[in-house]
C-alpha cells in the first residue's frame, strides 16, 4: 500500500543472548546500586549508568552479521538498564 516491501522476519531466537546479556548488565548495576545504598552512599541514576556503560563498552553484539549497538545505542541501553535497576532496589 505504502510501497514498502515487507522484510523478512527477525527470528527471536537471535535475539536471546543479546536480552540475556542485558539481564546481566541489569543484576550488575543493581548490584552496584546496593551496594552503594548500604554505604549510605547515594548514587544517581547517571552513576548506575555511567557504571554499566564501562561494563558495556567492549561488547559488540551482531545479530544478522550486523553490529547493532553504536556508541548513542549503547548509551540508551545503558541509561535504561540503570533505570530498571534502581526502580527494582526501590523499597
Amino acid at each position: 500500500m505504502w510501497g514498502f516491501k515487507k522484510k523478512e522476519s527477525l527470528d527471536m531466537r537471535k535475539l536471546l543472548p543479546l536480552v540475556m546479556k542485558l539481564g546481566n548488565f541489569l543484576k550488575e548495576g543493581y548490584d552496584h546500586y546496593i551496594d552503594h545504598r548500604q554505604l549510605d552512599d547515594s548514587l544517581s541514576k547517571q552513576d548506575v549508568a555511567d557504571f554499566i556503560y564501562v561494563k558495556m563498552e567492549s561488547w559488540n553484539p551482531l545479530i544478522k552479521g550486523k553490529e547493532i549497538l553504536d556508541e548513542d545505542i549503547k548509551k540508551a541501553a545503558a541509561q535504561f538498564v540503570a533505570g530498571l535497576a534502581i526502580n527494582l532496589a526501590k523499597e
